[in-house]
């Protein structure tokens, strides 16, 4: 995911400020935080994992939940494959949503 959003999106990631609110944690998850706007919260990217359906997650919130994705289908090396270009499509998706809200907002429309 973090590879994908650096190859594809990494302008877009640092137009929004993104690339200064990354943090790591010890699982493999992260988050990705917006900056502060008026010292309230803008929102954040982040990924989990939810052991009981092994299903890898990608979450995104921005003054609201704008979507969860899943980032993980299924096992061998067919679902392997399919897997990367889901997960390519899922972050192509995400990013288009959050710049899709952006633009109603800058024009007064959300």
């Amino acid at each position: 995911v973090l590879e994908h959003l650096q190859k594809v999106h990494g302008g877009w990631i640092a137009s929004k400020g993104l690339d200064r609110g990354f943090h790591l944690n010890r699982d493999g998850t992260f988050v990705l935080r917006f900056p502060h706007e008026d010292g309230d919260d803008s929102g954040r990217i982040w990924t989990s994992y939810d052991a009981a359906k092994k299903t890898h997650w990608i979450s995104v919130y921005k003054h609201e939940l704008l979507g969860r994705y899943p980032l993980h289908q299924g096992e061998g090396e067919w679902a392997c494959m399919s897997e990367k270009m889901m997960m390519r499509d899922t972050v192509d998706r995400m990013v288009e949503r959050i710049s899709e809200i952006d633009r109603k907002s800058e024009a007064g429309l959300g």
